[in-house]
């Protein structure tokens, strides 16, 4: 969650939307007036991307014994 926190921020920098502006922005029926092409990228390719990142960096950390065990079992 905390590396969420900072990639959404980051985004919001360069003037991104995020999927929670994507949400907000459903509510008025503004969200296909406001979307770009850098946020469509952005939602659908960037984002899962970068928190596949995340969470692979995460499981090597906390698991990498683990996983090298179960692989030489296997």
């Amino acid at each position: 969650m905390f590396f969420a926190i900072l990639i959404n921020a980051g985004v919001k920098y360069f003037n991104i939307m995020t999927w929670y502006d994507l949400l907000n922005s459903l509510k008025g029926k503004t969200a296909l007036k406001k979307l770009k092409i850098i946020d469509v990228i952005w939602l659908f390719i960037g984002y899962p991307i970068s928190l596949g990142i995340v969470i692979y960096g995460a499981t090597e950390i906390f698991f990498h014994d683990l996983l090298h065990d179960l692989t030489d079992v296997l």
